[in-house]
């Protein structure tokens, strides 16, 4: 195992699971869980494109459907214009769902059943346009009232029409599951049919996951989830439609990783043998284009891959945490990277250990004091809901040898601790209301054109946004990875509008002169939150800066100005494979 293999495997796994809670997700003498049967063979497609499975008949009966063909949930046998229109709020009751998955384990009970939750959506053209894409806390323990562990996310869908449904309009809804913890993500097809005034149950399967490693929690879900209708139009139906508009015309051109020269061959040097439902995404972005492969999922292709989101885990500290200080120090100057962390977490001004670090060092997992990463360390922090219980976790731990900025020592707690600094230092400059993240959403995110990057917050009992956990918690679709690749690639820059310190993120490229941090291997080094990675590309060794996160979650920067998408939970932290295959088509070799 390589340094950087060991310092992104972030989350708590089956041993943690033991450490946490003794018997939860353990046999009963502490050892590993015991792995179900493996899921079924791929069901079969549609016959000649026959609508047999989820007619209308099956979606308003009683029976589950179980898991089908992904087909089945696309227009089959003949599609027409729908006659109906969707404007009002979907109510979803808390559902069983049919799975292998344990009902329990170190992150409690629960996972067996699909959420609770409401969602206000309107149709446009084919269009099925959710009004509320940021994370629904449906899930027990953040604010939801029901057993369910999931929260959701919401994505955009389909509406259509087909000769066999008696007149109905059918629909078929992306959502991504996550939940309270480490930041998993499950992405679920879901079919119903419609008219203005009723709906039938939803369909609904999960085949494809960026989850934790252990092999158990690879599999599937399905249920048949009892749906209601409130048919008054929501506030802001018409707003949503014009905004969603927008979205589509600022996502970048997508073409299919087949549509690039000798695909064949680059897409087999990227893969290195991992099997296809392996890599949950994997796209190229050249001169403006997204080239991404097709997903393959346990129930067929994924029929919208470019709408799916990831669980990305440590990439967040990069596409989340580093992204936010390049933007602060854009705005207020260079020098916030040099504040001092106890003077925006006051709760830590009694810990000698925090004495001294600044946002760099936090950023730069160069504290000089301990944290959390893995095992029963990390166990009180993540389990913690609320900013105050997470910075009282992590007061708990003690102080460490080394002066700040002097060892690399790399824990996602630190992250946490910069983002309620960060949270805390905006408000003094703004206003007590201010949100960092809020802030480059709005001044960084939409206008590259990402106006939907859903992330993991603490939850506060009181109603209060809660704290960005930055460890980990980021939920991209691949346009919106490969657009802040691109920013950090420009320095910055968009449209000829500097957004970030263009300083700093040189720095972090390692296109400036600062020193950066040795992790322990020669080949691999940390600065603000990005990683390099030396790596031969058969004609020379070059340095690719990395987002990186358990699982192997990868957004690549190559010197030659093209970046790669890789998001997996395969467990391998090897870049090479796919930087190989992007040196294909533009040689990063000088």
């Amino acid at each position: 195992m390589t340094n950087l293999q060991g310092l992104r495997r972030c989350w708590p796994r089956a041993l943690v699971a033991c450490v946490l809670v003794g018997l939860g997700a353990c046999g009963g003498d502490g050892s590993s869980p015991t792995t179900p049967p493996p899921p079924a063979a791929t069901p079969p497609p549609p016959p000649a494109g026959v609508r047999d499975l989820l007619t209308v008949d099956d979606l308003f009966g009683g029976a589950a459907p179980g898991v089908v063909h992904n087909s089945y949930f696309t227009p089959l046998g003949g599609v027409l214009p729908t006659s109906h229109r969707l404007c009002g709020t979907l109510h979803f009751a808390e559902t069983p769902m049919a799975t292998t998955h344990p009902d329990s384990g170190w992150m409690g009970s629960g996972q067996t059943l699909f959420p609770a939750f409401s969602l206000p959506v309107v149709t446009v053209d084919d269009w099925l346009i959710p009004l509320e894409r940021d994370l629904i806390l449906s899930g027990r323990g953040a604010g939801g009232s029901g057993r369910s562990l999931w929260n959701i996310i919401a994505n955009p869908g389909h509406v259509w029409e087909e000769p066999g449904d008696g007149g109905l309009s059918r629909a078929t809804l992306l959502l991504t599951f996550t939940d309270n913890y480490v930041g998993q993500a499950r992405n679920a097809l879901a079919t119903f049919v419609f008219s203005e005034s009723e709906v039938s149950s939803a369909a609904v399967q999960i085949t494809q996951e960026t989850a934790p490693n252990d092999e158990y929690l690879r599999t599937d879900f399905s249920a048949l989830v009892p749906l209601t209708l409130e048919s008054d139009c929501p506030a802001g139906a018409e707003g949503a439609i014009a905004a969603f508009g927008r979205e589509r015309a600022s996502r970048l051109p997508l073409r299919q990783w087949s549509d690039l020269p000798d695909a064949g061959s680059s897409y087999s040097v990227s893969r290195n043998g991992f099997a296809d439902t392996d890599v949950s995404a994997l796209a190229l972005l050249m001169d403006g284009q997204l080239y991404q492969q097709t997903v393959a999922t346990r129930s067929g292709p994924h029929p919208w891959p470019q709408w799916m989101r990831h669980g990305v885990f440590s990439v967040t500290k990069t596409l989340g945490l580093g992204l936010s200080m390049f933007y602060l120090a854009h705005r207020y100057g260079d020098a916030i990277f040099e504040e001092q962390i106890v003077d925006y977490v006051p709760e830590l001004a009694d810990h000698p250990g925090w004495h001294g670090v600044t946002f760099h060092h936090a950023l730069n997992m160069v504290t000089g004091t301990a944290g959390g990463e893995r095992g029963a360390a990390i166990g009180p922090f993540i389990q913690a809901r609320s900013a105050a219980s997470k910075i009282a976790a992590i007061h708990a731990y003690p102080d460490a040898p080394p002066a700040p900025g002097t060892e690399f020592t790399y824990y996602s707690t630190h992250s946490f601790v910069l983002s309620q600094a960060m949270n805390n230092y905006v408000r003094v400059r703004e206003g007590p209301n201010a949100d960092y993240w809020t802030m480059v959403s709005e001044d960084v995110l939409e206008p590259i054109g990402v106006p939907h990057l859903p992330l993991s917050r603490s939850f506060e009992n009181d109603g209060r946004l809660g704290t960005p956990i930055m460890g980990w918690g980021s939920y991209p679709d691949v346009d919106a990875a490969a657009k802040v690749a691109q920013l950090l690639q420009d320095e910055g820059v968009f449209q000829r509008r500097q957004l970030l310190s263009r300083a700093k993120v040189r720095e972090a490229l390692r296109r400036a002169g600062r020193d950066d941090y040795p992790t322990g291997n020669s080949a691999e080094r940390y600065l603000h939150s990005v990683w390099t990675v030396r790596t031969d590309v058969g004609s020379c060794t070059i340095d690719v800066p990395t987002m990186s996160g358990d699982g192997g979650n990868h957004v690549m920067m190559l010197p030659s100005g093209l970046s790669v998408v890789r998001f997996m939970d395969a467990d391998d932290y090897e870049v090479s494979y796919a930087t190989r295959a992007a040196e294909m088509y533009r040689s990063s070799c000088r």
